[in-house]
């Protein structure tokens, strides 16, 4: 995919720049004939780049496209189109391969910093396949500012960046968040995660990641919790600590009586 990608990005046409365009040419090579039986075989991904110069840069990334013969090779194009499958539907396709003529809809970190402005990224709840843009996107951002971030002298945004990131827990894995959470910290990027409940965290990155992330937190604000949900309510308590309150009373007597 990522050497597909590049292919189409050098030579592709504007209107062809997109992932549904990966898609395509993946089909298309898994409908080539197959070689007949005194024919030498060769994977359809060496065929292709044999046209391309020695010095392409995508032809490390092929890896084991090169090596594969008959229904491996083919078992590697349909895994690799079962992983385009959120990008080629028929709507996300509209907003993706869109041609921006104008660039009004074009979007970059840099406005972030020149000029007053908002993103909003806004993923349709019952639509569980466009989640991965989302995740996908702000991956992206946080590269993008990371990047930013050190043409300045002391390695930090002019601007403090507010990203407030809500329904976390149900969006796919971003691949060493643990790492890009720490670094973009330090560049002048605030981040609020928010999640209905730890066991979210938990299913999309794994216990460890999931401390990771929780001990970064500046901050742990508790909106309100299910009355079955003890092990939240332990690990808030265990979190505020313990206070010793001591206590005393007074009695006076009067008349015989005290009080």
């Amino acid at each position: 995919l990522h050497s597909l990608a590049i292919l189409i990005a050098m030579f592709g046409k504007k209107s062809q720049k997109h992932l549904s365009s990966i898609n395509n040419l993946l089909l298309e090579m898994m409908k080539l004939p197959k070689p007949k039986q005194n024919e030498e075989k060769k994977p359809v991904i060496l065929k292709l780049l044999e046209k391309l110069p020695e010095t392409f840069g995508a032809v490390k990334y092929f890896g084991p496209g090169f090596a594969a013969t008959g229904e491996t090779e083919a078992n590697i194009y349909a895994s690799a189109i079962g992983d385009l499958k959120p990008f080629v539907d028929s709507l996300a396709e509209q907003i993706i391969a869109r041609p921006d003529e104008d660039d009004t809809c074009k979007f970059t970190c840099e406005k972030l910093l020149k000029e007053k402005s908002i993103l909003y990224i806004s993923v349709p709840e019952d639509e569980e396949q466009f989640y991965i843009f989302g995740s996908t996107i702000m991956k992206m951002i946080f590269n993008q500012l990371t990047r930013l971030a050190r043409t300045y002298p002391d390695g930090k945004l002019p601007k403090r960046i507010y990203v407030p990131w809500e329904e976390f827990g149900l969006y796919p894995k971003i691949d060493t968040i643990e790492r890009t959470i720490a670094i973009i910290r330090g560049r002048g990027v605030l981040l609020d995660f928010i999640y209905q409940d730890q066991n979210q965290l938990i299913n999309v990155y794994g216990e460890t990641i999931k401390k990771i992330l929780a001990s970064q937190c500046g901050t742990s604000i508790y909106l309100a919790m299910g009355p079955e949900d003890v092990e939240s309510a332990e690990r808030i308590s265990k979190s505020l600590g313990t206070k010793t309150i001591k206590t005393g009373s007074v009695s006076v007597s009067r008349d015989g009586r005290s009080a």
